[in-house]
């Protein structure tokens, strides 16, 4: 059994020795484990843009695609096939689990993976001696995201004109516009990334600031929030002509009897004028954050003002 994970979407492989005439039989154990067993009490079969449901019968390879519905809390599609393995050693099975709202971003990066698989005692890969494996297009319907803004892989904000590349390992999780406030929801895997637009009376960067703050010392589920400090011990926090920055590190408590987790959390908070402000929120585990520090370093690097002007050069996040 294995399990590969990007941070957004998970592979499973795994071979079996279940009692089934072919690839088929072999699928349809699986299917009705999905479908009966009640673990899974949301998951149907999903269909493709033609509305065809999207399986395939056959003796040596066979598979199937199912999706759960809007009632659970993050659906995601299940990409299931199983293979005979040579010799008559059973099936290999392989499970892609694909968050709904990603889907036709992650697509690309699975059928990448599963192109890779090699059957035993096979020089070429299984994708050329049985067919391509890659995942096949899904009718989302409710599950597909609006993505406000999004033109391929650019966002433009569209109150503020602002725009940015997101490009892989960057996704977008959602992309939203309601009265003047513009929000982009990226992750890489491991870490989540907000930009925030929005229009307020007298706000200043440190006004900005000081709102998240708040919010954070408000809120039970921030436990021991405190400003991080940087390898010389100093506070990570500053301020220039264009924004003021500031880290802070706090205990997010578990739901439902999960582990609490320790976070921190990068906040940026700059003028665009005229009384608007892009406020940055960047959430990583402790242990990643100069990684994640230099990779959203990069990232917000592509960022292009409405006037076309790139962020100032000293306008970069800090590291420890």
């Amino acid at each position: 059994f294995v399990e590969l994970s990007n941070g957004l979407s998970t592979v499973l492989l795994r071979s079996s020795t279940m009692e089934a005439a072919d690839a088929t039989g072999c699928r349809d154990g699986f299917i009705k484990t999905f479908t009966e067993s009640g673990a899974w009490p949301a998951m149907t079969p999903a269909t493709g843009p033609d509305v065809r449901t999207l399986r395939g019968d056959g003796a040596d390879r066979a598979f199937a695609t199912l999706i759960e519905d809007a009632t659970v809390e993050a659906p995601a599609v299940y990409y299931l096939e199983c293979r005979t393995l040579p010799a008559a050693e059973g099936f290999l099975v392989v499970i892609a689990i694909v968050p709904a709202n990603l889907y036709e971003q992650q697509t690309g990066p699975v059928d990448q993976l599963l192109a890779t698989l090699q059957l035993p005692a096979q020089d070429a890969p299984a994708a050329s001696a049985a067919g391509p494996i890659t995942l096949p297009g899904v009718a989302l319907g409710d599950l597909a995201p609006a993505l406000v803004g999004v033109a391929g892989t650019t966002y433009t904000s569209p109150s503020y004109g602002f725009r940015l590349d997101v490009a892989a390992p960057w996704v977008i999780e959602s992309a939203t516009s309601d009265q003047g406030a513009d929000a982009l929801h990226v992750s890489d895997g491991t870490s989540q990334l907000v930009l925030d637009a929005y229009r307020a009376t007298d706000i200043t960067p440190a006004a900005c600031l000081g709102e998240v703050g708040a919010e954070l010392a408000a809120d039970e589920a921030f436990g021991g929030v405190r400003i991080m400090q940087g390898a010389d011990g100093a506070p990570l926090r500053g301020s220039d002509a264009n924004g003021d920055y500031v880290v802070y590190t706090f205990t997010l408590a578990g739901a439902e009897g999960a582990d609490d987790v320790e976070q921190v959390l990068y906040v940026a908070c700059r003028t665009l004028g005229d009384g608007a402000m892009l406020r940055i929120l960047h959430f990583t585990p402790p242990d990643d954050y100069d990684a994640q520090s230099r990779a959203r370093q990069a990232f917000l690097a592509g960022l292009v003002l409405a006037d076309a002007t790139p962020p100032p050069a000293d306008w970069r996040p800090p590291h420890r």
